[in-house]
């Protein structure tokens, strides 16, 4: 992970039971891509796509304008 040159958006949900089986892996993978940004949607489960679509869009959409700003 650590050679991954483009940048990488990793989107969690604070209740989503996986995010916590696998803290301790997606901990590291935030610390140790260079280009990562994190979002934490409070509330929110693991099938973010379909339980809040417009916030995930939104968020996918804000980071893709603002890697083309800085890449």
């Amino acid at each position: 992970m650590k050679n991954i040159k483009k940048p990488i958006l990793l989107v969690f949900g604070t209740e989503d039971v996986l995010f916590h089986d696998y803290y301790d892996s997606n901990l590291k993978a935030m610390q140790i891509i260079p280009r990562v940004k994190t979002v934490l949607l409070q509330g929110e489960r693991h099938l973010m796509e379909m339980d809040c679509a417009d916030r995930m869009a939104s968020e996918v959409f804000f980071f893709i304008d603002e890697s083309k700003k800085n890449y």
